[in-house]
């Protein structure tokens, strides 16, 4: 019989691993994020998940679908202001893959 101190033992386990990995997650979309930024003469302002809006919802479900979405607002280097949806990784690789794809908000 499996007594209440397994039980606790167990949840406590999933929990932890799965705080873990958002954690993880979070920290390399972020280092996704800004190697994009940086690339392309971009500061990130704000940024935000943004998962099932914009046009990258549909994608999300494809073959290449994208694995993670985030909203950002960007300031360029003139200090002109533009956002859009950054897609980091993908279904397969998962955010391991450096890929980074921005759609621009139309204004």
């Amino acid at each position: 019989m499996v007594t209440f101190y397994e039980v606790v033992g167990f949840v406590v386990t999933i929990t932890s691993v799965v705080v873990g990995i958002h954690m993880w997650q979070e920290r390399r979309v972020l280092e996704i994020l800004r190697g994009w930024a940086v690339k392309n003469d971009f500061e990130i302002i704000s940024y935000g998940w943004r998962p099932f809006c914009g046009p990258f919802f549909w994608a999300m479900f494809g073959k290449r679908g994208k694995l993670i979405v985030y909203f950002v607002n960007l300031r360029d280097r003139q200090g002109s202001q533009r956002s859009g949806w950054v897609s980091c990784g993908r279904w397969l690789f998962g955010i391991s893959d450096e890929e980074a794809v921005i759609a621009w908000k139309r204004i």
